[in-house]
């Protein structure tokens, strides 16, 4: 009996351990799901020093080398790993690992993204931006725009729903 009683318990330990590693996504999940799907159109739009978002990942950016280049190009990437692959990977196996990866990576890029929108914005010091031919503040790409609004809600979404189940994990000791 108590043999009996020993496997019921660590198959139920089991299903818990399980089940606590798992999101539910609910209506978040939804809307980042939608999210998802925006930033990839987004990425078709015209995007600093490419054609589109899409054109970053095929482009040497050595030549051009600058604070205007390298941080829409780090951005474009951030948006690809987390915003799509990481963010696509929680909500289809819905583990927690994936979510917390997805939560960090979109909120790093959300920053990452003011910072290329505040690199095409700040003056030069008299000196014209390199690919243009004046020396006037250059003007932000509407792609480079919606996809840092876009990365922002999405991590907003993240870190509530990480944070909804923070108490929900298992401790070291319970494993």
């Amino acid at each position: 009996m108590d043999d009996v009683l020993r496997e019921y318990r660590d198959e139920l330990k089991a299903i818990e351990r399980r089940v606590a590693a798992e999101i539910v996504p609910g209506r978040r999940g939804l809307v980042i799901a939608g999210l998802i799907g925006a930033v990839v159109v987004a990425m078709l739009l015209p995007y600093p020093h490419a054609g589109s978002g899409w054109a970053v990942f095929g482009q040497d950016l050595h030549p051009r080398f600058g604070p205007g280049v390298v941080f829409p190009a780090v951005f474009a990437h951030f948006v690809l790993v987390f915003g799509i692959l990481a963010s696509g990977l929680a909500l289809l196996t819905r583990r927690w690992a994936f979510a917390w990866i997805a939560m960090y990576g979109t909120a790093l890029g959300t920053v990452i993204g003011f910072l290329a929108l505040w690199s095409r914005q700040t003056p030069t010091g008299g000196r014209p931006p390199r690919g243009t031919g004046t020396g006037a503040v250059t003007e932000p790409v509407w792609g480079l725009s919606v996809l840092v609004v876009a990365m922002l809600v999405m991590a907003v979404l993240w870190v509530g729903l990480v944070w909804s189940r923070a108490n929900v994990m298992p401790r070291r000791s319970d494993r």
